[in-house]
């Protein structure tokens, strides 16, 4: 009988072994599903057809089973474990047998009488000690049950995923085991795909495009790749085929040959589906146009005839489209197709070789835009046909486009200004009018008042051949319009908002872009002209700075390479930026848009517009624009391209440079040789640079010197309205404290008339502060414009002659005093003192050319004097020259030189003095004429006589041909002076003929007043004293200006006359005789100022006869002129 402790170690061998079994075959049946469903799932997806792949398949089940059952059956169970090897492992679990179960085991399988064993009573102790301790213990904990217990679950897990899937496809399950038990049996996999041609075509047209779509029969999903194959019959016999993959798109596969042109069969196949016939395509001729006739009909407005053409179309939008064509084939249908996509059935004959779009009584084609147009057509077999487009170009009949080109911004102007409008229209066809449309107000409406400025004719120009192939050139309209505005009789304050509207023949219309005027008073408008003025001189300065700091950048670059010979990265961008300088420079002086020309073009067209008789500002303005014009030919054009010259050759010569160039230890660095690319635009550059700088200043000083002019012509006019409403005021006064003593006065009367007192003193107190200004300027630009100064001077001392200011002080205590009649006659005074002040400023010009050619004549005396003292020494110089004796000729020679160093002093002033004169080609000449004395002089010094006398008859020779050359500056001078003259005397006498026929209906008025009531009233009798001192001061302004034309004597009679006639008309109103002897004098004056108005009038041309000649505006003017 066993022992106790073998009896448990048993029990333990045994139920390992059971767990080493049950982990075997679980993992056996893990690992063997899991082949079989892996193997399945890959035959059902791929759907292997190789027998051979289904034997290795088959080989690979079997090795997984092998492997399995050896590596987790046959192994383990193989292992035998001994009763020792447990015992250890249990002395492992539990350590309190301290190795003592392994030789308890040892020791009760050892015989007692075993004389290797050792004592017995210490083993029998020791297996009684063990089998105490092991009694209480569980001997099973030593087992791990865990690997069994997944070896379970994977095999449970394999199970239930290979049943789940025999359940869910059993057919496909038992397929699957069947093929992979039986590699080489003919079980086959069941179709899963159906292929079919979701769109069979038997025939094509040759040509054409042929597509094919194929699609699953049962809707199922399609293979990843389907393949097509083409069949084509060689015309050997032989065949040849093509294969190719087809493209998936959406739910479908589709392939796509162009342009067929032989018969084939095809069939495609893909995943599993290998069953798809061959299908047969015939390719057959299709039809076609042979011959297409289309008739276009313009619209009914343009009254052009039909066109007809051959299949291209270019006509009119709007107009309609008639077709007709002969087919190659006997048609079905045909259809006319456009790119927008219209569609228009057309109508075939009976024997179907031809159609026609519109049929009978359909609706007509239209044109409303191009593209192109095709036929769609069905032969009787059904085969489409008809691929060639025509284009279709729809001309579109624009509405037309307008503008306004002048003014080309909102205008300031004055009631009774005339606006000069330049209108801009064109259509493509034909306008048919332009009308100018205004209104008061920020809006035009359709009510406003109209102005036609272009009428076409009643209906468009005749075009035979309609737009027909060849392009055609829109119809293109400017009017000029000189736009009176003084029939709208306009306020200051108001706003007139005008439009030019261009109409075409459709009818369409269009609007320009709206153009205000701002209705002003004449005081608003000299501010306004003041302001462009101011512009001009503001934009000029900007010019000058932005030019000196450009010149200042080209004047470091040459330095830099006269010093170093080359220039770097450095000055190269400072020259970009000079560049950059230099455009703003010519941007600023030349810009039509926003430059200097536009504000001096406003400023002349704000005098053109509102009558403004300013011929000096207009001289100004047209200089100042010609000098501009100069600038940019001569030197800005010319400073752009040297200064882009410098800066490519420098930056070519930059990328090209190495770096520094290397110098010897100890050996001072030489500057290189400037590069001539560089330097000779770079100095070009610089010398054109400083040109403009000094053209500018010239400019600007005089351009300042003009502004304080026009500063003082304006002060002086504020002056005078500010005069007149005083004297206004005055009058108003006069009606209802005239006779009575201030003391005798209502205090607010009082206070009125001391308020009009102030008033006329504190206008006295301004003259006398402008007339000092005027004086400060006379001193100031005297040496730089004498002319201009010398009209200052005269204004000045017209000023202190008529005792101007003392009589506003005077009017002024008068006033105080409340006597009104000794009040006003000094007022009346002081204005007709100020307008002389205002005449001679406003007549700059005429004064200036009066000065200057008595300036002129006075230098054509002393040029006389010189070359005759020239002359004289000449032959002094000569006579020197034939003396033997050489001491004599010495001294003589040397008192020559001295007489020539003086005269020579007197020709250079004389030069001077005629550069300021403007006669710069007598000035130029007469420089020379000094240098030629000056080389006189340094000959007499060397005692060279005969050239001392050469030189001199040189210097006679010059001074002869600058007097010629000023004596034509002086005639050049009078004629001006004479055209000035005319064109004041045509102002003068203007004024003085309406001042006179008020004068007339004012007598006429009171002989009638006189006639009715037997007698005038106090207050008639003094407008009457005022109509004998108007009378009085229109007598002497004639007698006046008769005596400045005494060298006209025809002129100069006539108003001779006519101040006598006027000096009649005065003695009669002084009388109070209003009847005949007054008003036929006054007539007669009347009659002579309107012959003499009619004498300065320009002279018409003669039919044929070309204006604006060679002789300008002079050539026009009557004989007496002259």
């Amino acid at each position: 009988m066993s022992h106790p402790l073998e009896q448990k170690l048993v029990l333990i061998r045994a139920r390992v072994r059971r767990l080493v079994a049950v982990y075997g075959l679980s993992w056996l049946v893990a690992v063997t599903l899991a082949t079989v469903l892996m193997l399945g799932l890959a035959d059902y997806v791929f759907r292997f057809e190789d027998r051979g792949l289904r034997v290795l398949a088959w080989l690979a089940m079997l090795s997984a089973f092998g492997w399995t059952a050896y590596r987790h059956l046959y192994v383990p169970l193989a292992v035998r474990l001994g009763d020792v090897e447990i015992a250890r492992r249990i002395e492992r679990r539990f350590p309190q047998f301290h190795d003592g179960l392994a030789s308890a085991v040892q020791f009760v399988r050892q015989p007692e009488d075993d004389p290797t064993a050792g004592s017995v009573a210490l083993r029998r102790a020791v297996v009684a000690r063990v089998a105490a301790e092991a009694e209480g213990l569980d001997f099973g904990q030593v087992i791990e049950p865990r690997p069994v217990w997944r070896a379970l679950a994977a095999a449970a897990v394999a199970v239930l995923l290979a049943a789940s899937l025999a359940l869910w496809d059993p057919g496909s399950a038992r397929t699957a085991l069947t093929r992979l038990a039986n590699p080489l049996s003919d079980v086959t996999w069941p179709q899963l795909y159906h292929l079919m041609v979701r769109n069979p075509v038997d025939r094509i047209a040759r040509g054409g495009d042929f597509e094919v779509i194929v699609v699953d029969r049962y809707r199922r999903k399609l293979p990843r790749e389907v393949y097509i194959h083409y069949r084509f019959e060689n015309p050997d016999g032989t065949v040849a085929e093509e294969t190719r993959p087809m493209r998936f798109t959406g739910e479908a596969m589709v392939d796509r040959r162009e342009q067929v042109t032989r018969s084939f069969s095809y069939r495609a196949e893909g995943g599993d589906d290998h069953s798809m016939g061959w299908h047969r395509v015939e390719v057959l001729d299709p039809p076609a146009v042979d011959r297409i006739t289309v008739t276009v009909r313009p619209p009914e407005y343009t009254g052009w005839p039909p066109v007809r053409s051959d299949g291209p179309i270019r006509a009119l939008a709007g107009s309609g489209v008639e077709i007709e064509a002969r087919t190659t084939k006997p048609l079905r249908s045909a259809t006319l197709c456009l790119e927008d996509g219209r569609r228009l059935a057309a109508a075939v004959s009976e024997d179907g070789y031809q159609f026609r779009s519109p049929p009978p009584g359909g609706e007509t084609l239209v044109l409303d835009q191009s593209g192109a147009y095709w036929f769609e057509l069905i032969d009787r077999d059904g085969l489409p046909g008809g691929r060639q487009r025509w284009p279709i170009h729809a001309v579109p009949d624009s509405p037309p486009t307008v503008r306004i080109d002048s003014p080309t911004a909102n205008l300031f102007v004055t009631p009774q200004a005339t606006v000069q409008v330049v209108v801009a229209a064109n259509d493509d066809l034909a306008l048919r009018r332009i009308v100018l449309r205004a209104a008061r107000g920020d809006q035009v409406e359709d009510s406003a008042h109209a102005i036609q400025l272009f009428a076409g004719p009643e209906g468009p120009p005749a075009r035979p051949s309609g737009l027909g192939a060849q392009r055609t050139e829109p119809d293109r309209r400017v009017v000029n319009y000189a736009w009176d505005l003084t029939p709208f009789d306009l306020q200051p304050g108001d706003r007139v908002t005008f439009v030019a509207t261009a109409t075409d023949y459709r009818p369409q219309s269009a609007d320009s872009a709206p153009r205000r005027l701002v209705v002003i008073t004449p005081e608003e408008l000299a501010d306004h002209i003041a302001a462009r003025q101011s512009a001009v001189l503001s934009e000029l300065a900007r010019a000058l700075e932005i030019q000196r700091q450009s010149r200042s950048r080209v004047a470091g670059a040459e330095i830099r390479l006269d010093e170093t010979g080359r220039l770097d990265q450095l000055d190269v961008d400072r020259l970009q930026g000079a560049e950059l300088s230099q455009r703003q420079v010519t941007r600023i002086l030349t810009s039509p848009s926003d430059g200097v020309p536009m504000h001096i073009r406003g400023l002349l067209a704000d005098l053109e517009n509102n009558h403004l008789e300013s011929p000096d500002v207009q001289r100004q303005m047209h200089e100042l624009l010609a000098t501009i014009e100069a600038l940019k030919k001569e030197h800005l054009t010319t400073i752009a391209h040297r200064l882009t010259s410098v800066i490519k050759a420098a930056q070519i010569l930059l990328d090209g440079s190495t770096g520094e160039p290397e110098t010897e230890p100890g050996q001072q660095q030489r500057p290189a040789r400037p590069d001539p690319t560089v330097a000779r635009p770079l100095a070009a550059a610089g010398q054109h640079q400083d040109a403009v700088i000094a053209t500018l200043e010239e400019l600007l000083g005089q351009l300042s010197r003009w502004a304080d002019y026009r500063r003082f012509h304006r002060h002086l006019s504020q002056l005078l309205r500010e005069q007149e409403a005083v004297s206004d005021r005055t009058t108003q006064l006069a009606r209802s404290t005239l006779a009575q003593e201030v003391d005798d006065l209502p205090p607010h009367q009082v206070a009125e008339l001391r308020t009009a007192a102030r008033d006329q003193r504190e206008l006295a107190r301004r003259l006398d502060r402008i007339l000092q200004e005027m004086s400060q300027a006379v001193e100031k630009i005297r040496d730089v414009d004498p002319l201009a100064a010398d009209n200052i001077a005269d204004a000045v001392y017209e000023a202190r002659q008529q005792a101007v200011s003392a009589q506003m002080q005077s009017a002024g205590s008068h006033v105080a005093a409340n006597r009104m009649g000794q009040a006003m006659r000094l007022q009346e005074t002081v204005r007709e003192g100020l307008r002389q002040m205002l005449d001679i400023l406003a007549n700059r010009r005429e004064t200036e050319l009066e000065r200057l050619v008595e300036k002129l004549r006075e230098a054509e005396d002393q040029l006389a004097e010189l070359a005759g003292r020239e002359e004289k020494l000449r032959g002094q110089a000569e006579a020197a020259a034939d003396q033997a004796d050489e001491q004599a000729r010495r001294r003589k020679l040397e008192e020559l030189r001295g007489e020539q160093e003086r005269l020579r002093e007197e020709t250079e002033r004389m030069a001077r003095q005629l550069e300021r004169l403007m006669a710069d080609r007598a000035s130029r000449t007469t420089a020379r004429a000094a240098q030629a004395m000056e080389a006189a002089e340094r000959h007499a010094r060397q005692a060279d006589a005969r050239r001392a006398a050469e030189q001199a008859w040189q210097a006679k020779k010059e001074l002869q041909e600058a007097r010629r050359q000023l004596a034509q500056a002086l005639q050049q001078a009078e004629a001006e002076l004479a055209l000035e003259q005319f064109a004041r005397l045509e102002d003068v006498l203007g004024t003085v003929r309406g001042r006179q026929q008020a004068v007339l209906e004012e007598t006429q008025r009171l002989d009638r007043l006189a006639k009715t009531q037997g007698s005038l009233t106090r207050g008639q009798l003094a407008s009457l004293r005022d109509v004998s001192r108007e009378q009085q001061m229109l007598r002497d302004r004639l007698t006046a200006l008769a005596d400045d034309l005494q060298r006209a004597p025809v002129f100069h009679l006539t108003l001779t006359g006519t101040a006598n006639d006027m000096d009649r008309a005065v003695q009669a109103l002084e009388d109070r005789l209003t009847g005949p002897p007054a008003q036929q004098a006054q007539r007669q004056a009347l009659a002579r100022l309107d012959r003499l108005l009619e004498a300065i009038q320009p002279q018409q041309p003669e039919p044929g006869e070309q204006q604006g000649g060679p002789a300008g505006g002079a050539g026009n003017r009557p004989g007496g002129a002259s």
